[in-house]
């Protein structure tokens, strides 16, 4: 599966309607989503 690799804070933008997205995909590569996951976690 296709992940960011470089998910943290700095490419989390939350719009007015409370919607999250997560943009700056230059670090995609192929892995597990929980590695996304953990990463937003130990940047937090």
């Amino acid at each position: 599966m296709l992940i960011r690799q470089d998910a943290h804070y700095g490419n989390l933008h939350i719009t007015d309607a409370g919607l999250v997205t997560l943009c700056d995909f230059d670090a995609c590569g192929y892995g597990t989503p929980t590695h996304d996951i953990t990463a937003v976690l130990f940047y937090g």
